[in-house]
């Protein structure tokens, strides 16, 4: 007899049955293990990432093999829906025969190029600068555009 072969972390005694809120307090039991110093927080950052690495390569090879198994359109399993449907969805204009909007195409491409180009130049700029145009004598004063981000962590697994 064939033993059944199961991923621990995705045994039906643990993870399947749980609901979103008994995930929730999971998660927060690991948060405050961190917070209370039990779990260093770039140790646990580290883990996180390589979970995400796992799941994310999982998701990539089941997901075939579970859409082939979805007879129905819908379902609801372990307490959570399941519905086969369109994600992602793009459309090609460019293939529609619209004169009107190839032509508006084209003059976006020509913006969205000649907006890089600027903005290139304008990354540039570490204080205000002032110039003249030639042609009319015009004087700008031009800023260095404004940086904004958020500080976080960039972890790459090797």
């Amino acid at each position: 007899m064939e033993e059944n072969k199961t991923i621990s972390a995705l045994d039906s005694n643990s993870f399947l049955k749980l609901s979103k809120v008994d995930l929730k307090g999971r998660a927060e039991q690991a948060v405050q293990a961190v917070k209370d110093g039990w779990v260093d927080a770039i140790e646990a950052s580290i883990m996180i990432k390589k979970t995400e690495q796992v799941l994310d390569y999982m998701k990539e090879e089941i997901k075939p093999l579970a859409l082939s198994k979805m007879v129905e359109k819908s379902d609801s399993l372990y307490g959570v829906d399941i519905t086969k449907s369109m994600l992602g969805v793009k459309y090609d204009y460019s293939q529609c025969g619209s004169l009107e909007w190839n032509e508006l195409n084209e003059k976006l491409a020509d913006i969205k190029k000649k907006m890089a180009d600027i903005e290139k130049f304008l990354k540039t700029l570490t204080k205000s600068t002032t110039i003249v145009d030639e042609e009319t004598g015009e004087i700008t004063t031009l800023n260095p555009p404004i940086k904004t981000g958020t500080e976080g962590l960039t972890l790459k697994v090797k």
